[in-house]
């Protein structure tokens, strides 16, 4: 028989089941496609409808503390303003009382510390600490002749403790020499609009914020540039120096984390600015609306109606999809026991929780690993299968 009729004799008997092959051959690709994309979404995210002590209330600021308890500056018409302390077991402690306007208005900031308490400022010249069931308040109004507001403070680990202030006019910084001796404001400039203070390495704290440059086509709208700060202060009674200074590009700084390996990241309105040392800043592109970090990882959260995450890690920058809408504009947000929870207001204005589970992406990475080798397996055997048809089959012409 010659190698043309082999030819036509193999190609007669293949096309009789041809289209059946092809047919199961493209399910088993659409199936593995869907599957894989499946994969590719966070998959735990919720509309929060437990009931809690801020439920309907504007959450002003928020922190989730170590141990699952919720503190939060809340705001409701009738209700006024409030600092409320809810434990893990659903216990419910106001630390200020809403009726008294002073205490609770003015409250600029909270932040936990390493010790497990949260500290606040609620009152000119004074630091206060709370923890569950008590407030403890740090004044300082003997010491100045000069009223000033807390913006932040960081406390680094031998107790020193340098704030961010606001006094003439400025926001500027005091530091708390052996928890007694307050220090003279360091000098800054009027265009500098600091929003946070944390500790960066011995003597070394890093301010961030922004730069205000007024327009040369309408100087009473100055353009906002990020902004980042670097104070010298070893702990005594002198002035802290601020010594260096970087702008950035424009737009807003929202918040600052401290990650584990010591770098610190501020996430922006258009940028994401890594600060590793003095003068050892990164940048890369990136917009959000609110970030949330658990000193490993950091998460990148746009508008209300998006679907993408972004996560920042030793891996770098990874990009993730939602399973559906963020379904609230995020205003403060917080981390606990692996879950995000984000605070903010719904399409129709109503306050809502938006909670998802974070362990799921590592889920995402071992469903994706393991689909995608499956798929290659199976695709493996299938073409192997085949050639090794066509050639018994071959070898019968």
């Amino acid at each position: 028989m010659s190698m043309v009729e082999k030819l036509r004799n193999f190609l007669r008997q293949e096309s009789e089941h041809q289209w059946l092959s092809l047919f199961v051959f493209s399910l088993f690709v659409l199936a593995g496609a869907y599957a894989i994309s499946v994969t590719s979404h966070y998959s735990g995210g919720a509309i929060d409808e437990s009931e809690h002590s801020f439920s309907g209330h504007q959450v002003l600021d928020v922190v989730y503390t170590n141990n699952g308890d919720v503190v939060t500056h809340t705001y409701k018409e009738e209700f006024g303003f409030a600092l409320m302390w809810e434990t893990s077991d659903g216990e419910s402690e106001i630390l200020l009382n809403p009726n008294n306007v002073g205490d609770s208005t003015h409250l600029s900031f909270l932040k936990e510390l390493n010790d497990g308490s949260v500290a606040f400022s609620a009152r000119e010249n004074t630091v206060s600490f709370a923890t569950e069931n008590a407030v403890e308040n740090l004044d300082f109004s003997d010491d100045t002749d000069v009223d000033f507001a807390i913006f932040d403070l960081q406390i680094e680990s031998s107790g020193h403790m340098l704030m961010l202030v606001y006094e003439d006019g400025e926001k500027t910084v005091r530091g708390l020499s052996d928890g007694q001796t307050l220090t003279n404001p360091m000098v800054v400039s009027s265009q500098d609009d600091w929003i946070s203070i944390e500790h960066l390495r011995a003597d070394i704290w890093v301010l961030t914020g922004m730069h205000l440059a007024s327009g040369i086509s309408n100087p009473n709208s100055p353009t906002t540039y990020m902004s980042v700060g670097f104070v010298e202060w070893d702990g005594s009674s002198a002035t802290p120096v601020l010594f260096s200074k970087q702008t950035f590009d424009d737009g807003q700084i929202h918040s600052v984390h401290v990650l584990s390996n010591g770098s610190i990241v501020a996430a922006g309105t258009s940028d994401v600015l890594i600060i590793e040392d003095v003068n050892e800043i990164s940048t890369f592109e990136l917009s959000s609306a609110t970030s949330i970090s658990n000193g490993d990882t950091v998460w990148f959260f746009n508008d209300i109606g998006t679907y993408q995450v972004a996560l920042f890690n030793d891996d770098g920058l990874l990009m993730r999809q939602l399973s559906m809408k963020l379904p609230l504009q995020p205003t403060v947000s917080g981390f606990s026991d692996e879950m995000i929870y984000m605070h903010g207001q719904d399409q129709f204005g109503e306050q809502i929780v938006f909670s998802f589970d974070t362990s799921l992406d590592g889920s995402i990475q071992s469903g994706r690993g393991f689909l995608n080798a499956s798929f290659i397996f199976v695709c493996s055997i299938i073409f192997g299968v085949m050639f090794w048809n066509i050639a018994l089959i071959w070898k019968k012409y």
